[in-house]
């Protein structure tokens, strides 16, 4: 659910400046998929406060035409493939997001074909380089990460499946859910708790309820004295 206020006196302008970056966002979904959005108004004192709430109804399959699309399902020739509901990959803000999976859903990357050593999929996106804030999850479907490569790398989150160096403020709710990562033989599930990860041979597999995997902060340079 997302809230803000827009100025004026118009309300249909107002409720499309509100649903804008909606728009812009489900446009870049695969298109067989079925999304619902529900936009709530109250009048203020020099505008409108409007809230937007945006459901996946039904998951669709990733388009393949594009070789370069960031939300796939693997098979195109990158170093990643990433899948989430808003974002495969977001380097910028995402805020106030909810996000429903319902039964029998399924959000999921996976690599058979192509050379992504990288799989990451979660229910808001698959990788963050950016900020997530506000975002609420819940899972009665399944988010899946899924690499045969070997040597490869699958992690899935319940908000993002990586977080490098991002920033992730959600949470993640698993109704009767899974949240899972698998790389050949090796399997990570969570269904409640927190975090699992399992690793043989260099194929690593991370599932968590809000992150799949994050690397420990970077160190700090050392001071240099006299400054």
């Amino acid at each position: 659910m997302e809230l803000r206020f827009e100025p004026g006196s118009d309300p249909d302008t107002a409720a499309r400046k509100a649903f804008a970056d909606w728009d812009a966002a489900l446009a870049r979904l695969p298109s067989d998929g079925q999304y619902a959005a529900e936009i709530a108004m109250v009048e203020a004192e020099g505008g409108y406060y409007i809230a937007v709430d945006v459901k996946i109804v039904k998951a669709g399959k990733p388009d393949t035409d594009d070789d370069d699309e960031e939300v796939g399902d693997g098979a195109q020739h990158n170093e990643s493939a990433n899948a989430g509901a808003v974002a495969g990959m977001n380097y910028g803000t995402i805020s106030n997001c909810d996000v429903t999976i319902e039964a029998g859903v399924k959000i999921s990357a996976s690599e058979s074909t192509g050379t992504s050593s990288y799989v990451f999929a979660g229910a808001v996106a698959g990788e963050n380089r950016g900020t997530i804030s506000g975002c609420k999850v819940t899972i009665s479907g399944t988010v899946s990460a899924s690499n045969s490569k070997d040597g490869g790398n699958a992690r899935a989150g319940g908000v993002v499946g990586d977080n490098d160096n991002g920033t992730v403020n959600g949470s993640c709710k698993l109704n009767d859910g899974k949240i899972e990562a698998k790389v050949g033989e090796n399997i990570a599930t969570v269904t409640e708790g927190d975090k699992d990860g399992t690793e043989t041979a260099g194929n690593v597999a991370y599932a968590g309820i809000k992150i799949g995997y994050e690397p420990a902060p970077r160190p700090l340079p050392p001071e240099v004295p006299g400054t």
